[in-house]
């Protein structure tokens, strides 16, 4: 977990109902969580802004000499703004875990899993690229559907390996990238004259291999939650 604490030089007035008192923010504080953990909210919380991504997908490998694996799936976004009461003494966070690459010789890559923030939010991962072994471009994992917040929306689809099979010859392309997330970190694809696909980072998915066989797809990035407080201190 990492925090960033932010001293408003005028202070900030939120609108409430009629009977409620006027809440003046005097404060902003981000904390951050790339790996699960607990969640204790600043002393003063009035509100807190929360924001999670899924898992991305890993990426696929390519047992053909020619063609190139297709990326992962990134995972999806959902956000949504809580009193302090809501939020309580503390949530859990648990960060989902990204997907693996397939392995070298024309495997699928594995799912990306969900992040959640307690039971009040969650952000589905992304799909492992289905590794095709037919001489066509090689299709991109899924992007997580959506999960439960007030905003919800899917993560991106892998992107395309490229390259085409042929009898005894062929066209080469690269690897396909992960699809990104909300908070980017896509995986890029290998090259086309055959390397490694790259992880993500922050939900994005893993980076296809390129053509030949000898190289794996790249992991998806595990999931990643930004939570910003305002405070009245």
């Amino acid at each position: 977990m990492k925090t960033l604490s932010l001293l408003l030089a005028a202070a900030a007035i939120v609108s409430l109902p009629a009977h409620a008192a006027v809440v003046r923010i005097r404060s902003v504080t981000i904390q951050t969580f790339s790996s699960s953990g607990t969640y204790t909210p600043h002393a003063r919380l009035v509100y807190a802004d929360v924001r999670v991504v899924g898992a991305g997908g890993g990426g696929c490998s390519s047992g053909d000499n020619w063609r190139a694996a297709a990326g992962g799936g990134g995972g999806a976004f959902a956000e949504q703004t809580f009193s302090a009461a809501v939020i309580g003494a503390f949530q859990t966070v648990t960060i989902g875990s990204g997907g693996t690459g397939g392995a070298a010789g024309s495997n699928s890559g594995g799912d990306g899993g969900a992040t959640s923030f307690g039971s009040l939010v969650s952000a589905n991962g992304g799909s492992g690229c289905p590794n095709s072994n037919g001489p066509y471009y090689s299709p991109g994992g899924a992007g997580g559907t959506a999960g439960t917040a007030t905003v919800a929306s899917p993560g991106n689809p892998g992107n395309l390996g490229g390259g085409l099979s042929g009898w005894g010859n062929g066209t080469r392309g690269p690897g396909g990238n992960g699809g990104g997330s909300y908070f980017g970190g896509a995986g890029l694809g290998g090259s086309y004259s055959g390397s490694a696909g790259l992880g993500g980072t922050t939900g994005g998915g893993g980076g296809g291999s390129g053509p030949g066989g000898g190289n794996a797809g790249g992991t998806g990035g595990n999931g990643y939650v930004v939570i910003t407080e305002y405070s009245s201190d």
